[in-house]
């Protein structure tokens, strides 16, 4: 079978059973969690040091008829290489239980339009492998450990229910040589569109209410992961936000340099950053250390 023909499930035993030894009670979402890849983008990159890809993303953790979503699971899975043994789509060794999120709001009505858990992958910590950053349904963005341990979490929504956030772009903004994570965040109510920026250990450097913000059905703030870039060619970066309900916004970033759309001030630290929509403007969702 291809990868998009079967279907995951949470328990690792679950599937020990029912793939690899054909015994036991035939799985069912009405006694036991499985995973719907039914918005997450995966990521391409190499977690665990090989020099080897494997994928990786936050699929839907449902159960109960008709499907109720429990939370998002971290689920890391191995590339098809002979020097893994061929275990491809196996979980990758240290993500037999999957890390998991918060209970995340669930869908009354088709608006606002709920958020997409699309991860980042970028080193933010300055040590030898990358790093995962997702925004989830449940009001939180995660930072997690190539490992699946969780670093930090940072509570965008402030508890307001059915607030959402965008991919996060990553990039070096001061000049520092640490890596910054931007993100927009968007609700159904005029004055809850904002955009965030946060350090590489998750404490607010910049949580700025979006100019201009209109009634819209749909929703209001930033929907989509930031753009970093140059756009004036003065050698400053801007950050381009695609918004619900007035347009495109465009902020300045003074100090700033376009070295850090690269890899910021020390490209043997902080390779491979995230500056746009799924890493890069092929949008192939590749990540440091993966082989292109």
């Amino acid at each position: 079978m291809t990868w998009g023909q079967f279907i995951r499930w949470l328990d690792p035993e679950v599937e020990e059973n029912h793939y690899h030894l054909h015994t036991g009670e035939w799985p069912h979402p009405s006694w036991t969690m499985w995973l719907q890849w039914t918005a997450t983008p995966p990521n391409v990159a190499d977690l665990n040091g090989d020099g080897l890809n494997e994928v990786f993303g936050f699929p839907n953790v449902e159960m109960d008829e008709p499907y109720h979503t429990y939370h998002y699971a971290l689920f890391a899975l191995q590339g098809d290489y002979a020097a893994t043994g061929h275990a491809s789509a196996r979980r990758l060794p240290g993500f037999e239980r999957p890390p998991l999120s918060e209970e995340p709001w669930q869908d009354t009505d088709w608006y606002p339009v709920a958020g997409i858990p699309a991860p980042a992958i970028a080193n933010i910590d300055g040590d030898a492998r990358p790093e995962i950053i997702a925004p989830i349904n449940d009001g939180y963005l995660y930072a997690f450990s190539p490992d699946g341990q969780l670093l930090w979490r940072y509570g965008y929504a402030r508890g307001v229910p059915f607030t959402f956030a965008s991919e996060p772009a990553v990039a070096d903004l001061t000049g520092d040589g640490r890596p910054e994570i931007v993100f927009g965040v968007w609700s159904d109510s005029v004055g809850d569109g904002r955009l965030v920026i946060l350090s590489s250990n998750g404490a607010t450097m910049h949580d700025v209410t979006l100019r201009g913000q209109n009634e819209n059905g749909n929703g209001v703030g930033a929907i989509a992961c930031p753009t970093i870039a140059d756009l004036e060619g003065d050698g400053q970066l801007e950050i381009l936000l695609t918004t619900l309900d007035h347009g495109i916004d465009v902020y300045t970033v003074p100090g700033s340099s376009t070295n850090c759309t690269v890899a910021g001030a020390d490209a043997t630290k902080y390779p491979g950053l995230w500056t746009t929509g799924r890493g890069n403007y092929l949008r192939n969702s590749l990540g440091p250390a993966g082989d292109p």
